[in-house]
């Protein structure tokens, strides 16, 4: 049986997050994992009273509970409940290794400004390197099973195209179309696209049927949104590389701004199928559960 994580900070997208979890997992007969992350508590000043470090747990684990019972058709799930303390994106990852999670569902709210670069920092931080496909869930977004996924691809031939076999099983359950859809920028060779399509996704997604689909925009995020409004696309999929330090601090990510705009649920993808992704991060996930010991 699949399994299910989803992280709240108990705010208005984390509730809905967690309604869209709900659904999915009755949808998959899969169970659930709830987690909240509590951040370390660095220090109390004489004149500001503040919970202990227990204290909060306790009560994060009572906000879990109600939050689920409040919720239509829970009780029908398996469901399981964790409360952990730590850095919020390093602990999740580690949570959803724990319990083998095939999917991490979690909120995420648009903005513009100040409101882009502070809110969702949990959201954004897991979409950089996931451990296994990662769900975004827009603060109004309703669980349905999708009719329709378009893929934003950017799948090279170096890529492990079995990095998609999530999104083609999600798919296959629920006799979804799919669409495979390049966005030429600016200074690419359009016609050397169009010639190079992705065979081996056309290949291993062959139960979808994919249809290829191409838009010429630099702005990848506004080019995806107007083909979702356009074809009434339910989901989007998106690959997650891997970038260093420097393209992080100066290069546009295109999952970010997506994660911003999009009125669809985004579903990113791990770059490397999940046993070697697992094999990659396993000294990270020591180091924080040895900070859980």
């Amino acid at each position: 049986m699949e399994t299910i994580l989803i992280a709240t900070d108990f705010s208005p997208a984390s509730h809905n997050a967690m309604v869209y979890g709900v659904e999915l997992a009755k949808f998959l007969q899969a169970k659930l994992a709830l987690l909240h992350v509590c951040e370390p508590i660095l220090s109390a000043t004489d004149t500001v009273v503040v919970m202990t470090g227990e204290e909060l747990k306790e009560q994060s684990n009572q906000l879990l509970h109600k939050e689920i019972q409040d919720l239509q058709g829970a009780e029908t799930l398996n469901v399981e409940y964790f409360v952990e303390e730590g850095l919020p994106s390093e602990t999740i990852k580690w949570v959803a290794k724990r319990v083998k999670a095939k999917w991490i569902v979690t909120g995420m709210r648009g903005g513009g400004g100040i409101a882009r670069k502070i809110f969702g920092s949990t959201a954004i931080s897991l979409s950089r390197k996931p451990c296994v496909p990662l769900i975004i869930v827009p603060e109004h977004a309703r669980f349905a099973p999708p009719k329709s996924i378009a893929l934003a691809s950017d799948i090279g031939d170096e890529t492990d195209v079995r990095i998609i076999d999530p999104l083609e099983e999600f798919g296959i359950k629920c006799n979804a179309t799919m669409y495979v859809v390049r966005v030429i920028k600016k200074g690419m060779d359009e016609f050397l696209e169009r010639l190079m399509r992705p065979t081996r996704v056309k290949w291993h997604c062959r139960e979808l049927h994919p249809s290829f689909e191409f838009v010429s925009n630099n702005d990848v995020a506004h080019a995806m949104n107007e083909f979702v409004k356009e074809h009434n696309v339910d989901l989007i999929a998106m690959v997650a590389h891997e970038h260093n330090i420097f393209e992080r601090l100066f290069v546009k990510s295109d999952i970010k701004e997506m994660m911003f705009r999009t009125h669809v649920p985004v579903v990113i993808l791990p770059e490397k199928p999940a046993a070697q992704s697992n094999k990659v991060d396993d000294e990270v996930d020591d180091s924080v559960a040895q900070g859980h010991a």
